[in-house]
């Protein structure tokens, strides 16, 4: 398995989650449900993981890139 990490808010992560769906990669999100008690940014300290295949890293980057520069 090979992680992503990426330090999104929870809205863009929904949009990963539908990208990620849609071109039919398997994947898991460490600390999915780690986050601030308070609203704003999102913090390198609440950075989540994506967990996907080996064979389907270098698929699920270049979709996400389309997305997050």
């Amino acid at each position: 398995m090979k992680r992503i990490k990426l330090v999104l808010n929870d809205v863009q992560w929904s949009l990963v989650r539908g990208i990620l769906e849609e071109a039919g990669i398997r994947y898991s999100i460490l600390n999915e449900q780690f986050s601030s008690l308070y609203p704003g940014p999102a913090l390198g300290a609440f950075a989540r993981e994506i967990l996907v295949a080996d064979e389907d890293e270098a698929k699920a980057r270049g979709r996400l890139e389309e997305f997050f520069e």
